[in-house]
């Protein structure tokens, strides 16, 4: 059976793009965006993280198969995960989760569109360990739904040039 593999998002347009985008954006306390795209056919993941030191980490030591929040989106039929609400597993799980807040991630949603055999996904996050989903998506629902559109249509170029390569 052949494993997942990450790649992160190298074309610079599409990098260029979506950080002119990150820098735009204001929903406090949210200070993380990654968007990123899985092809279920091809077993591959890209994304981009606003989040440098986190994006080499997830890479180089490609974490796709132990990250809960993949493994949540994949066991899930839901469209918003928030990460209070995700089981680590395992030991790995919990380590990648540790990572992740050590990186200032301590709280946040994953948003998932799915269209065919691809799965889009939004990750935001903040540092904050008391964060509210429930107030926080009744607050900002709108601009989310926005978002997700957006940085979708930000990625969506990448899917013939870095998943069919």
């Amino acid at each position: 059976m052949k494993e997942y593999h990450y790649t992160p998002i190298c074309r610079e347009s599409t990098r260029s793009t979506f950080f002119f985008f990150f820098n735009n954006i204001s929903i406090p306390p949210i200070d993380y965006f990654a968007v990123g795209i899985e092809d279920h056919a091809q077993k591959k993941l890209i994304s981009l993280i606003s989040r440098l030191e986190w994006q080499i980490y997830f890479d180089k030591n490609q974490i796709t198969k132990n990250d809960p929040l993949i493994q949540a989106k994949k066991l899930s039929q839901r469209n918003i995960i928030p990460f209070s609400e995700i089981d680590y597993i395992d030991s790995f799980g919990k380590e990648v989760m540790r990572q992740r807040s050590l990186h200032g991630m301590k709280n946040g949603l994953m948003l998932i569109h799915k269209q065919n055999h691809l799965d889009y996904m939004i990750v935001i996050a903040t540092g904050l360990s008391k964060f509210n989903h429930y107030s926080f998506l009744a607050k900002y629902y709108t601009q989310l739904t926005r978002l997700k559109n957006d940085l979708s249509k930000i990625i969506e170029r990448e899917i013939n040039y870095t998943l069919r390569a």
